[in-house]
C-alpha cells in the first residue's frame, strides 16, 4: 500500500512535529550543529532536486525473479489424496519448521527452510503463529506457503514424522509422535536418533548437506519420512548463502520498500551530501553484556567517510529507543547532522528504510542484519567483528562476518556500568520468572517489544 498524498503530508508534519522534536538533540534544543567553514550550500535546480529525491524510489526495486527463485514453486498441496500417491517418491517431501525468537531470528530460520527445500526438491509448509503475512511485510512473500493451524494439524496424520536440528554434526530423529512441539534447543525428539556422518564446516553449502542428510540417511526398518521438521535458530549464513535470490524474493517486499522510499524522500528532503543509516540497539542489550561501544560506531563512520566524496554526512538513527539513541550518538562528530527515525512510522517502514540507505552501520542485531542483507542495491555495509575467548560464545556472532563485500570493524561488547542491575534482578530477567504479576509488570520494558531491540 502506497502512502496517499494526504499521508505523505502527514509524514512531513510528523518529521517536524513534537515526535521528532523530542527525539532530535540538535533540533529540540533549537541549536543547529555549526557548519564547517569549508562547506558552502550550492543552489540546487529543480532537475537536480528531482534526481536527488528520486533515488530513493529507484533503490526500492528488487531484481527480476526468474523461474529458479520463485517462492510459490515450493508450495505443498493440502489435498489428502496426494499422501498415498507421493509416498513412493522420497523427493516429494513436506518440510516444516519450529520457529524461535523474534522476527530477525525467524528470517534466518525461514531462509534456511527455503534453501534446504530448494536443494532437496522438497515442498514447504510455514506455520502461521506469532507472525502472519497480513501483518508482517517481510513475510508476505511466504504467503503461498503458510498454513493455518487447522491445516497444519493434518500433517501429523502422515506416517513417519522426522526431525533434524541445526546442530553439527547432523543427526536425524525419527518416530516423532507429533510435530510443532517446542523443546529445549538440541533435545532429542522421537524414538530413534541416527548420526548421518555429515559434519558441515564453514564455507560449504549447508542447505545441500542438510537436504542430503534428510534424503540419503538410512532410517530404521526402511522408514520413509514424508514430513520433516526443522528446529533451531539456523543463524548462520552458510545455510542460505547459495540461495540469496529466492531469500530476497521472499523477504524484500517491494510495495513496502516503495512506501519506505516515499517516507525517506520527505524525511531527507533537505539533506544533501552523503547519508548513512545507523542502528543503535539498546533494549535488552543494556542488561545482557552485549552492549556495543560507541568506539565501534566512530570507527565504522571513519570507514564510511573514507569512501565518500561528499563534504557532508547525514546520519539517520534507527533504534528501539530513539530518544536515548540520539543522546548516545551526540558524540559522533563525523555526523554533520543526525536525523532520528520516529517510531511512529512503524517497524516495517523503518526496516526497509534502513535497507534503502546507501551506507549502513548495523549492530549485533538479526533485525538490522536482514535489513542490510536483503537490500537489492549493494549498499556499503559496516558490521561488527566481535571476538570472544570461548567458541560457544563466539558462535553467536559468526553470522555477522560472512557477507561478501561487507566491511568488518573489530570491536567488543560490554555492559554499561550504569545499567548493571542487581544479581537477583538479572536472574529474574534471564529466566523471565517473577514473584507476582506486579513484579512482572514493573520489569516490562516497552522498548524491548520493538524488533529493533533484537
Amino acid at each position: 500500500m502506497r502512502l496517499a498524498p494526504a499521508a505523505l503530508l502527514g509524514v512531513v508534519a510528523l518529521c517536524g512535529s513534537r515526535a521528532v522534536q523530542a527525539l532530535s538533540v540538535e533540533d529540540a534544543a533549537g541549536v543547529e550543529k555549526p557548519r564547517r567553514r569549508d562547506v558552502v550550500d550550492a543552489i540546487e535546480t529543480e532537475e537536480e532536486e528531482a534526481k536527488r529525491l528520486g533515488v530513493w524510489a529507484h533503490r526500492a526495486k528488487k531484481p527480476d525473479c526468474d523461474e529458479d527463485c520463485r517462492v510459490d514453486a515450493l508450495v505443498h498441496q493440502r489435498a489428502d489424496g496426494l499422501v498415498h500417491q507421493r509416498s513412493a517418491n522420497k523427493r516429494h517431501i513436506a518440510v516444516t519448521q519450529v520457529n524461535r525468537g523474534r522476527l530477525g531470528n525467524h528470517l534466518f530460520q525461514w531462509a534456511a527452510l527455503l534453501s534446504i527445500a530448494k536443494e532437496g526438491g522438497f515442498e514447504v509448509v510455514v506455520r502461521e503463529m506469532k507472525y502472519k503475512p497480513k501483518d508482517t511485510a517481510q513475510m508476505r512473500g511466504l504467503a503461498s506457503l503458510v498454513w493455518e493451524a487447522q491445516d497444519y494439524a493434518k500433517l501429523e496424520h502422515r506416517p513417519n514424522l522426522c526431525h533434524v536440528w541445526d546442530q553439527t554434526p547432523i543427526t536425524v530423529d525419527t518416530g516423532l509422535p507429533s510435530i510443532g512441539v517446542w523443546t529445549g534447543w538440541g533435545q532429542e525428539k522421537g524414538t530413534a536418533h541416527i548420526p548421518t556422518g555429515i559434519d558441515p564446516v564453514p564455507g560449504q553449502n549447508w542447505a545441500k548437506l542438510w537436504a542430503d542428510a534428510m534424503v540419503n540417511t538410512t532410517l530404521p526398518d526402511g522408514t520413509l519420512c514424508e514430513t520433516w521438521e526443522l528446529d533451531g535458530f539456523f543463524q548462520d549464513q552458510w545455510f542460505f548463502m547459495d540461495h540469496m535470490d529466492v531469500v530476497r524474493e521472499a523477504f524484500w517486499h517491494q510495495p513496502a520498500a516503495e512506501q519506505a522510499a516515499e517516507i525517506l524522500k520527505w524525511l531527507m528532503f533537505n539533506e544533501k551530501g552523503d547519508s548513512v543509516g545507523i542502528h543503535i540497539r539498546l533494549g535488552d542489550y543494556k542488561y545482557t553484556n552485549r552492549n556495543m561501544p560507541i568506539t565501534y560506531y566512530k570507527d565504522a563512520l571513519d570507514k564510511v567517510k573514507a569512501r565518500s566524496s561528499n563534504d557532508t554526512l547525514t546520519c539517520v538513527i534507527f533504534s528501539d529507543d530513539v530518544a536515548e539513541a540520539m543522546q548516545v550518538t551526540a558524540v559522533l562528530e563525523m555526523c554533520d547532522r543526525r536525523v532520528p527515525v520516529p517510531p511512529d512510522l512503524g517497524e516495517a517502514n523503518s526496516f526497509y528504510m534502513l535497507g534503502l540507505m546507501p551506507n549502513i552501520i548495523i549492530a549485533d542485531s538479526s533485525f538490522s542484519f536482514w535489513s542490510a542483507r536483503l537490500s537489492p542495491n549493494k549498499p556499503f555495509v559496516v558490521a561488527p567483528g566481535i571476538s570472544k575467548d570461548r567458541a560457544e560464545a563466539q558462535s553467536a556472532y559468526e553470522y555477522l562476518l560472512h557477507t561478501p563485500g561487507w566491511e568488518i570493524v573489530s570491536t567488543t561488547t560490554d555492559m554499561a556500568d550504569e545499567f548493571k542491575p542487581k544479581p537477583a534482578v538479572m536472574l529474574a530477567m534471564e529466566q523471565r520468572v517473577y514473584p507476582d504479576a506486579a513484579a512482572a509488570a514493573a520489569a516490562r520494558n516497552p522498548h524491548m517489544e520493538s524488533e529493533w531491540a533484537y
